[in-house]
């Protein structure tokens, strides 16, 4: 619940599918001050997509004035903070960041911020294999990393700087001249048997 740091409330408005196959309506109010107010989840027989909205409210100043302000700002640190779930199988969500009129898909801009497609590889280090995800980005404001995933999540990352580790990125910008920004994506798959 980090964003009631920047925000006093958000409101969720989420249609999904239940356990039990039903498509349902859940609605509710979060603020740190009350915690959940004014919940109601109900069976619905509307042809809705499955879908959920997050109505962020009451932007802090200490927060609104040191945050990007347009949409395409937010989305691009959106992706860069969530890179993982957008080059993971299965992708990332159909997400679109609105803010009246204007409205992006991440997906857009994941698009934009590649600078070429990833490339994978495996490794095994004391019997454990792992994949490996390589993607280089256009120059954004993160350093380069090693991002370190296990159940489909990411679990932590590290600045290249601070791991020791030595990779050639003259190399892996093949001889470009413009700016990129390393990802390394480390994923657990399985002891070797």
């Amino acid at each position: 619940m980090l964003w009631l740091k920047a925000f006093d409330s958000v409101l969720i408005d989420s249609v999904f599918l239940a356990k039990d196959d039903t498509k349902n309506k859940r609605k509710f109010k979060f603020s740190g001050s009350i915690g959940i107010d004014g919940e109601s989840c109900n069976v619905i027989t509307d042809d809705i997509p499955r879908s959920t909205t997050v109505h962020l409210n009451g932007f802090k100043s200490d927060y609104r004035n040191r945050s990007p302000k347009t949409v395409d700002a937010i989305a691009k640190a959106i992706c860069e903070h969530c890179l993982w779930y957008c080059i993971r199988e299965g992708g990332l969500p159909n997400t679109t960041v609105k803010d009246r009129d204007e409205s992006v898909s991440l997906e857009s801009i994941y698009e934009k911020m590649m600078r070429s497609s990833t490339e994978s590889d495996s490794a095994q280090i004391k019997g454990i294999n792992l994949d490996l995800i390589h993607v280089r980005l256009r120059s954004v404001s993160s350093s380069h990393s090693i991002e370190f995933c296990a159940n489909n999540r990411l679990v932590e990352n590290k600045s290249i700087s601070e791991t020791g580790i030595k990779i050639n990125l003259n190399e892996k910008s093949n001889n470009s001249i413009d700016n990129f920004q390393f990802n390394a994506f480390v994923r657990l798959l399985n002891k070797a048997g």
